[in-house]
C-alpha cells in the first residue's frame, strides 16, 4: 500500500455548503495514483517516453462520508490484481482513519495510439514488487 498526504480540502473543491464536490475524489485519485507510479520510481512522463500509457477502463465509487472545506485527506492505494496489460487498484479516501470514499479502478497499459501493450519488464516488476492483496 502506498499512501498520498493531500493539502487541506480548498474552497475550490467544495460546493455552496463547503462539502467537497463528488467529481473531486476521482481528481484526488488521480492525483494518487501518479504518486503511486513515482513511489515506484516512475513517472506518467516516463511512461509516456517509453510508448506506455495507462486509461481507467472500469471504475466503481463508493460514498460512504463527506469530506468538508479544511480537511486533511489521505489516499491509500493498494494494488489487488495484475496481468502484463492490466492493473486493478483499491483507493481509499480517509480522514483521521474514517473511510469517506474507496474506489476499485481497472487501468489498461495501452500504446500512445490507444492500442493494449504489454508491460516492460522494468514496469512489470515494480508494480510487481506491491504484494497483492485479497480484493
Amino acid at each position: 500500500m502506498v499512501t498520498y498526504m493531500c493539502p487541506a480540502v480548498a474552497f475550490c473543491d467544495t460546493d455552496a455548503g463547503g462539502v467537497v464536490y463528488h467529481t473531486k475524489y476521482l481528481e484526488l485519485a488521480e492525483r494518487a495514483r501518479a504518486e503511486f507510479l513515482v513511489s515506484l520510481g516512475l513517472s506518467n512522463q516516463a511512461l509516456w517516453l517509453k510508448g506506455f500509457v495507462f486509461a481507467v477502463t472500469d471504475m466503481t465509487v463508493k460514498y460512504h462520508k463527506p469530506a468538508v472545506l479544511g480537511d486533511v485527506l489521505s489516499i491509500q492505494t493498494t494494488r489487488l490484481h495484475l496481468s502484463r496489460v492490466r492493473i486493478h487498484l483499491q483507493q481509499d479516501i480517509v480522514r483521521d482513519k474514517n473511510l469517506l470514499v474507496s474506489l476499485r479502478i481497472h487501468l489498461a497499459c495501452l500504446s500512445k495510439d490507444g492500442k493494449p501493450k504489454a508491460m516492460d519488464a522494468q514496469l512489470h516488476l515494480a508494480l510487481a514488487s506491491l504484494r497483492e492483496t485479497q480484493g
